[in-house]
């Protein structure tokens, strides 16, 4: 898990993908079975891959029908989430997201995706014992790190002392978020 909004998004049921070849582009939508449709491949099952893992693996089962496979992989539309988030916050529990913020992506903002400052907003904002420095983030890893789950912690002060909005990251599918108690009062009543 990277602190930073550079993140590696795995691509799972929903998402829906623009494929370019060097002679046509189309979109494909990942099927609830993990699977997208190609012509002479068939089914593909690509659930669980980052955009970064599946463009080598189309230039490798292309070869046998294209000279010199050139794919190139973007997600168009980011499926709904869900994110669990518990600990000091006013109203903890799972909470679904669109898969992106449309008004913002069709304006081409670079922050056309849900941050962790937004979910703490969409949970009605922190309690007066929130620890903000100390943010336990765990995630999901893409195949090819091991898959499985992977743990940091954020300090999201960071970003009301100085602006760091590395702290502030894009909150994905499955990410499970605890922000823990402070010994001390976080906000004065």
């Amino acid at each position: 898990l990277k602190n930073e909004p550079n993140f590696e998004y795995i691509l799972g049921p929903g998402d829906v993908l623009r494929i370019y070849t060097s002679f046509e582009s189309g979109l494909k939508t990942i099927g609830s079975d993990g699977t997208i449709d190609l012509p002479d491949l068939n089914k593909i099952y690509i659930e669980g891959l980052t955009v970064e893992e599946l463009t080598p693996i189309l230039n490798e089962r292309y070869q046998e029908y294209i000279k010199r496979p050139d794919f190139k992989v973007e997600v168009v539309r980011y499926r709904p989430f869900r994110v669990y988030l518990r600990g000091e916050i006013e109203k903890p529990g799972l909470y679904n997201f669109e898969g992106s913020k449309e008004d913002l992506k069709e304006l081409n903002q670079p922050n056309s995706y849900f941050t962790l400052f937004d979910l703490i907003q969409k949970a009605g904002g922190i309690s007066e014992y929130s620890d903000l420095s100390n943010i336990e983030v765990t995630r999901i890893n893409s195949f090819s790190k091991g898959g499985g789950r992977i743990k940091a912690n954020l300090n999201l002060l960071d970003l009301f002392t100085s602006g760091d909005q590395k702290q502030n990251i894009r909150i994905l599918d499955g990410d499970s978020i605890t922000i823990k108690r402070s010994e001390t009062k976080t906000i004065a009543q």
